[in-house]
């Protein structure tokens, strides 16, 4: 099971339920995944916006620094990320 990344940590949602993800080309199920609720998009938001405040103290080339890995990282994974955006749209890997 996926989880979801908030304030720093891989979490799963504060009701424990989950829910299928499934290809709509083939139905199968990919995977499952939390089932956010309000209370979980509240915790995201308020940790997005103390994360917002320290992310100003950063140093630029910091922040750049760790811009180009993050491009990095999506780069060396593109194909990882490919197949699973034309699972989860149920379209051809060309249109990913």
């Amino acid at each position: 099971m996926r989880k979801m990344f908030i304030d720093g940590e891989f979490v799963a949602s504060l009701s424990g339920e989950t829910f299928a993800v499934e290809n709509p080309a083939t139905e199968e199920i990919i995977d499952d995944v939390p089932r956010a609720r309000a209370e979980d998009a509240d915790r995201a938001v308020l940790a997005a916006v103390k994360a917002q405040d320290d992310w100003r103290f950063v140093p630029g080339i910091e922040k750049c620094e760790l811009l180009h890995a993050a491009a990095r990282n999506m780069r060396e994974h593109r194909e990882q990320i490919a197949t699973l955006m034309t699972q989860e749209g149920g379209k051809p890997l060309i249109e990913n």
